[in-house]
């Protein structure tokens, strides 16, 4: 939510953003989405 990347992923696979972000959740809680979240937001190209 904070860079845009579930968002971002919801436009590129074609699926619900909420339904990505509920998995963010769930992988936060275990430290790995934080870590896949910050990666993700640094590599990944800006999108128009």
């Amino acid at each position: 939510m904070l860079s845009g990347v579930c968002g971002g992923l919801s436009n590129h696979f074609g699926i619900d953003a909420n339904l990505i972000r509920v998995l963010w959740i769930f992988f936060g809680a275990t430290g790995v989405g934080v870590l896949i979240y910050v990666l993700m937001s640094l590599f990944l190209p800006v999108g128009e």
